[in-house]
């Protein structure tokens, strides 16, 4: 039996919202991520959407829950069956180990696995422009390796107001919602990966 999700509206190609609590989630499917306001799940078969009712339709074998939010703010996202983030847009998080310098290479290290002990399911995104790694399928932080200064220069969702005061890191303000710091020690990687999963708060409430 088909699911059908009412006042759905798209807001991309193949990307809706929808109105589905977390308890509506967990009867779709089961996953160990629980980050934030905004629940995620993937389709693996093209959804049925009728733009005038709202009314979204698709089989619940084809469901992927990737987050549990905890409010009914949800995303639904229709792409070909895959294991990872990283087969619909590359690995990015292998290019950022490749191009780190010998003197970055341990602090890299280090913080894209702090990261990804919290985030498994995303993936980094280069983007030559910029040279900055895009977290994705949200963007809520990015990083860019910056071997004159010997920094990883990071931007996170949020205005400085939205975060505590630290020690070891200075937030100054970047792109509008967005601040910014350089990392270059171990002893600022504590607070460094609590800013970036206060920024996925932000980002997804």
């Amino acid at each position: 039996m088909d699911v059908s999700i009412s006042r759905a509206s798209g807001i991309s190609q193949g990307v809706w919202r929808a109105p589905l609590g977390p308890s509506d989630i967990r009867r779709l499917g089961s996953t160990p991520e629980s980050f934030g306001t905004l629940s995620i799940i993937q389709l693996t078969e093209k959804p049925r959407f009728d733009d005038k009712s709202g009314t979204l339709t698709f089989s619940p074998e084809a469901v992927r829950v990737l987050n549990v939010g905890t409010t009914e703010d949800s995303i639904v996202v229709f792409t070909r069956p895959v294991e990872s983030w990283a087969d619909i847009l590359g690995d990015g998080d292998a290019l950022f180990r490749r191009r780190l310098t010998p003197e970055l290479r341990e602090l890299g290290l280090e913080l894209l696995q702090g990261v990804r002990k919290r985030f498994p399911s995303n993936v980094l995104q280069f983007h030559p422009r910029s040279k900055k790694f895009v977290d994705r399928p949200i963007n809520f932080w990015t990083v860019r390796i910056q071997p004159r200064d010997r920094s990883l220069r990071l931007t996170v969702r949020g205005t400085l107001d939205e975060f505590p005061e630290t020690e070891r890191i200075k937030l100054v303000p970047d792109m509008t919602s967005y601040s910014c710091f350089k990392l270059t020690t171990p002893g600022q990687l504590t607070e460094a990966l609590l800013i970036i999963g206060m920024a996925f708060q932000i980002a997804t409430r």
